[in-house]
């Protein structure tokens, strides 16, 4: 019989030398050559073989993948020589091995072995089997036994499996009882605490977290059935470990600061440490995980009162969680609505609150915690004179937003269009983030305070196929009659001479005609008209290129309006579309493909660093934006995850106009508002000239302004003494 010696467990190099392979006690030095052969079990395998010839026996090394670590490989090291078969248990490390012998028959005699003598091993193994290197006896081990290495492990039964995650959850059930009970009593007590009750109270939710991370363990181990690896989202299992391990916990810790002060922050330490564990181990929940991080930053940010460069980094470590979860769940409003707390400008956190309120999974507490924002503002007596246009924007949103004085809103407007364009060109490039938000957030409140039920026709229009959403409108537009409403605007039904006329809450308009049906009141109508007088101050700063992502904001709107008809009824008497064809005409055509303006195909990203602009992340996950985006545009492996994606680019002007223009053509083929000849010039129809002269957008601003000077001047003359 003729046995085989394998040895595993360890990364056999290849170089001869640091083996003794070239050199032995019993050899002299010699040449050997190192040929790669396929073996019946490399061939099996689809590894090849590695063969030493040297003058003794012949050597093979074969790579074989470690069972209990995939990514490690170790190599099997096989030499021949004859003996009987044994069972062989060798210790390493406090680890049992089994030496399991295989023999073969006597016809498969070693070919390097001819003189059937015994020769000792050319390869010293004593660190595989844990001789030390002084041992001269161990370091020669001579070819007698076919050894393979490797630790016994036991395979867990799907029984075994399911009866150990019953288990856990009982265990976590208990702790979940027993956490309510004590927190429920502490709610209940005033009396201050002691350390050892801190301690014992801690220790009980570190605990219960514990429980959670074992279960997610245990019910998503590799070999668990999908039956179990659902029990985590049904039983709702992350949204329970912040109600019952977290967030009580960190309450009752606040509530009973300066005291708790130390505890606190360890809890909060200990806390983010498991939530970054779960992150890892566990991310089939990265955006629960991410959006809880946020939150015990923001814990952390609050409770910090003597260190200001302290507080500013967890701020912004609470800000970029926060990020990184409306990546993963750009839909959702609730996360929004966090970054608009920590969110510092006024229009940044006027964009965060109304997209949390527009989002396609809107989040409602964002329509009471906005009144943080608009207050402060509102209730000043001298406002500063730095930021003029910012701020009189925000005010008038919030005026309207809070339902207060229809003439206080013209007065906050007409102060933002009379600062604007200043603001644009002191701005620079700055503006190119603000415009963004001013565009972002107009457009936000149409929805808000809709009253005429225009989120209706994009929900029709959501339902068609993404490539025959332009077909579909263009057939309706190219046989829609050219008559203007019969309803008649009186811009002083709009315009109150008091100031003590105030918005009244939106209704559902039942008129059928809803294009320009008359409701002074109501907040709707002055939104779009400021909408789009805003709109019409960004297009006529022709040739400044700060302007273009706010621009592109907007235009992507009006397409998805154009792809809605009952929508596009009520903008379209406010569009203005003779400046947006002379804005349009100064871009520059050259720079864009012919086939791109002719396709109705979405322009797809060309990379990862020019395809994506900042305003594509601010549109993102609003309800109205999933008609201008193709499904598959946001893709997962080519969408930046984090970073600063409010960073601009030279590229990203390329870009923009080629997105303009796209947009530009294929309201032109619409053949209802602008045209596009040959010559690859915008124009406007004889529609757009009426529409817009029947509006009277601008006279309607300009009586505005007549009124609150007259109105002004009154008030002044009725409290001046007689």
């Amino acid at each position: 019989m003729v046995d085989y010696l394998v040895l595993r467990g360890r990364r056999i190099p290849r170089s001869s030398k640091k083996r003794g392979l070239s050199q032995s006690k019993n050899y002299s030095s010699r040449s050997s050559s190192i040929t790669r052969k396929t073996s019946k079990e490399g061939e099996e395998g689809g590894e090849p073989a590695l063969q030493l010839n040297h003058y003794g026996p012949s050597i093979t090394l074969q790579p074989i993948q470690c069972c209990s670590h995939p990514h490690l490989h170790s190599t099997s090291l096989v030499y021949s020589h004859c003996s009987d078969s044994e069972l062989l248990t060798i210790k390493r490390e406090e680890v049992y091995f089994s030496a399991r012998l295989h023999t073969v028959p006597a016809a498969s005699t070693c070919p390097t072995c001819l003189d059937g003598q015994a020769k000792p091993a050319l390869i010293d193994p004593a660190a595989d089997i844990g001789v030390k290197d002084d041992d001269e006896e161990g370091r020669r081990l001579e070819c007698t036994t076919y050894l393979l290495l490797q630790p016994e492990t036991r395979q867990i039964t799907e029984d075994q499996l399911t009866v150990e995650v019953k288990g856990i959850y009982d265990s976590l059930f208990e702790a979940e009882k027993k956490c309510i009970e004590v927190d429920t009593q502490q709610l209940d007590c005033g009396s201050e605490l002691t350390p050892e009750q801190y301690k014992a109270l801690i220790a009980i939710h570190q605990t219960l977290m514990h429980e959670y991370y074992d279960f997610f363990l245990a019910s998503g181990y590799p070999s668990a059935p999908e039956c179990l690896r659902k029990l985590a989202r049904e039983y709702t299992i992350p949204q329970r470990i912040w109600r019952h391990a977290i967030y009580p916990m960190l309450d009752l810790l606040h509530r009973r600061l300066p005291s708790s002060h130390d505890y606190m922050v360890s809890y909060i330490y200990t806390t983010y440490t498991m939530l970054t564990l779960l992150l890892e181990s566990v991310p089939t929940f990265k955006e629960v995980w991410m959006e809880y991080l946020g939150d015990v930053a923001r814990y952390r940010m609050a409770i910090e009162e003597t260190d200001c460069q302290e507080r500013k980094n967890w701020e912004n470590e609470a800000l970029c969680w926060y990020q990184r979860a409306a990546d993963e769940g750009p839909n959702i409003g609730r996360i929004q609505h966090h970054s608009a707390v920590l969110a510092k400008p006024y229009t940044l956190r006027l964009f965060y609150y109304t997209k949390s309120l527009v989002c396609v999974e809107p989040f409602a507490t964002s329509r009471e915690n906005i009144l943080f924002l608009f207050n402060p503002l509102l209730e000043e007596s001298q406002p500063q004179q730095h930021r003029v246009a910012l701020k009189s924007y925000v005010k008038a949103h919030g005026i309207m937003f809070k339902r207060l004085s229809v003439l206080s809103f013209f007065r906050h407007v007409l102060d933002f269009f009379c600062a604007l364009p200043q603001h644009i060109s002191y701005k620079g490039q700055e503006f190119r983030e603000q415009g963004i938000y001013i565009s972002s957030s107009n457009i936000a409140t149409l929805f808000i305070n809709d009253d005429k039920d225009i989120l209706k026709g994009y929900s029709k229009a959501l339902k068609l196929p993404w490539d025959s959403r332009a077909s579909y409108a263009r057939e309706h537009w190219l046989n829609c009659s050219d008559t203007l409403p019969s309803q008649t605007i009186s811009l002083d039904s709009y315009i109150p001479t008091t100031y003590s006329t105030q918005f009244t809450p939106s209704t559902t308009s039942t008129s059928t005609d809803t294009a320009l049906a008359p409701d002074p009141i109501s907040p709707f109508q002055h939104t779009a008209h400021l909408a789009m007088h805003t709109f019409c101050l960004l297009l006529r700063k022709i040739g400044d290129k700060n302007v273009l992502p706010a621009v592109h904001v907007s235009l992507a709107f009006l397409y998805t309006l154009a792809l809605t008809p009952k929508a596009m009824d009520i903008f379209e008497p406010l569009i203005p579309f003779n400046d947006l064809a002379t804005f349009l005409n100064a871009l520059k055509h050259q720079s864009v493909g012919a086939s791109i303006l002719a396709s109705d195909s979405f322009p797809a990203p060309k990379c990862s660093e020019s395809g994506y602009l900042p305003e594509d992340f601010a549109m993102r996950g609003q309800d109205w934006a999933r008609l201008y985006f193709p499904d598959n545009h946001f893709k997962a492996n080519s969408t930046p995850v984090g970073g600063d994606k409010t960073k601009d680019t030279l590229g990203n002007n390329l870009v923009r106009v080629e997105r303009c223009l796209w947009i530009g053509c294929r309201l032109a083929s619409m053949k209802r508002w602008i045209t596009y000849d040959a010559n690859g010039r915008f124009n406007t129809t004889n529609w757009a000239s009426r529409l817009e002269r029947a509006s009277q957008r601008s006279a309607f601003f300009l009586r505005a302004a007549e009124v609150l000077t007259l109105t002004n001047a009154a008030e002044t003359f009725s409290s001046s003494p007689q």
